[in-house]
């Protein structure tokens, strides 16, 4: 192939485009709408800030005032979407943020905390005496409640909710509580009735709890690994080994104990598997302390 002849034939071509006025106007046009492509696509990146994210710090934990001061360091806007009470936490402390810690955002990005409030929201206890136990807690849920502890009495109807306390007291319709409170019930029991331990494996603490009600049992012990270290770590934190197993016969009323870390990939230790009785014996703790509370309850 001749390239030499290709080239001038190329170049005796452009003379004369160049050469004839209508033409030329094309060639410029074409040139000039490349040149605004280019300063453009320039311009937005530099408005968008393209290529230049971040990834989100970690808020979760920290108390409101710290977590403007560290997002304003970032070029970050802190504000607050939504606060609940949860009893024994601390008030002002950050615990959900939106978005997740590590995703990568661009500077000036908002980031949505839910915090503790130190006032807690009140509410109705909703009278669920005469119900049974599924109904009285998908009710009680729906108003903002979790159920506690069951305790059964000899009735002759089983799961039939017979009485409803908060701390130990017994409860009304028109006494208001915090919403998030956990509404402790008294239900019947038939002689011989059994359930089935449900799995609970991976599930965080409030779902376990939530399964654990469900099959008419009550949590035992709930205790959490070295990698939970605060409040918000426990509330991630899911189960990775349950006693008594999955499948194991008990009346209702007895005590399934959880285990619960951070670490997914976790296994049981083998001490744990020579307690087939444990959900009988073992003793039942404050579940709604955070593990260095219970640390310090230990040593005292």
């Amino acid at each position: 192939m001749d390239f030499d002849k290709i080239a001038k034939t190329i170049k005796v071509k452009a003379k004369r485009a160049w050469a004839n006025v209508y033409s030329r106007q094309l060639i410029i046009a074409f040139g000039l709408l490349i040149l605004l492509w280019l300063v453009m696509s320039l311009f937005l990146n530099i408005i968008t800030q393209h290529g230049m994210s971040q990834p989100v710090p970690e808020f979760r934990g920290m108390m409101i005032d710290d977590a403007i001061t560290k997002a304003d360091d970032s070029n970050l806007e802190i504000q607050i979407a939504d606060s609940i009470y949860i009893p024994g936490r601390q008030a002002g402390m950050i615990i959900d943020q939106n978005p997740k810690p590590n995703v990568q955002v661009k500077k000036g990005r908002k980031i949505f905390v839910t915090i503790i409030t130190r006032t807690p929201k009140l509410s109705n206890v909703p009278n669920v005496v005469g119900y049974s136990l599924r109904q009285a807690k998908a009710i009680i849920e729906s108003q903002g409640f979790v159920v506690g502890r069951l305790e059964y009495v000899s009735d002759i109807a089983t799961n039939n909710v017979l009485e409803q306390r908060f701390n130990g007291r017994s409860l009304n319709s028109s006494v208001k509580i915090p919403v998030g409170s956990a509404i402790e019930l008294v239900v019947g029991l038939s002689q011989g009735d059994v359930t089935e331990v449900p799995n609970v494996v991976g599930q965080t603490f409030g779902g376990a709890r939530s399964s654990i009600v469900e099959s008419y049992l009550n949590v035992g012990e709930a205790r959490y690994d070295e990698t939970v270290r605060n409040s918000i770590d426990s509330l991630e934190a899911k189960v990775y080994y349950q006693n008594p197993l999955v499948g194991t016969k008990l009346g209702l009323g007895k005590k399934v104990n959880v285990y619960l870390s951070k670490n997914t990939k976790k296994k049981p230790q083998s001490w744990m598997m020579v307690s087939p009785n444990g959900a009988d014996t073992v003793t039942t703790v404050d579940t709604a302390t955070t593990p260095e509370e219970q640390s310090t309850e230990e040593n005292l």
